[in-house]
C-alpha cells in the first residue's frame, strides 16, 4: 500500500484592472467592493487502497476569496474533499 502527505501554499496576483472591472459589474455590490488578493493553504493525504484504488482526503482554507468577496463580502473559505480514484 502506497501514501503520501503534502501541503502547499498559494498567493496568486490579480491586476487591478481586473478587480475594477469586476467591481463595476457586480450589481450586488453597487461599485463599494473591496477585494484583496486571494491566498490559502491546502493539505492533502493520498493512500493507495489497491494499486488501482485511491482515496484522497484534502483540506483547503481560502483567504479572500476572490468570488465570495464579490457576492457575498466573505473573507475566507474552508473546502473539505474527498475524492476516491480507480484505474482501469
Amino acid at each position: 500500500m502506497s501514501q503520501a502527505f503534502a501541503g502547499l501554499f498559494h498567493h496568486p496576483r490579480t491586476s487591478s484592472a481586473a478587480f475594477s472591472a469586476v467591481i463595476r459589474m457586480s450589481a450586488s455590490t453597487a461599485g463599494t467592493a473591496k477585494l484583496s488578493d486571494e491566498s490559502g493553504v491546502e493539505v492533502f493525504y493520498d493512500l493507495a487502497i489497491t494499486p488501482a484504488v485511491r482515496l484522497i482526503p484534502s483540506y483547503q482554507h481560502i483567504w479572500n476569496p476572490f468570488s465570495a468577496q464579490v457576492v457575498t463580502d466573505q473573507d475566507h473559505a474552508d473546502i473539505f474533499l474527498t475524492r476516491l480514484t480507480t484505474a482501469w
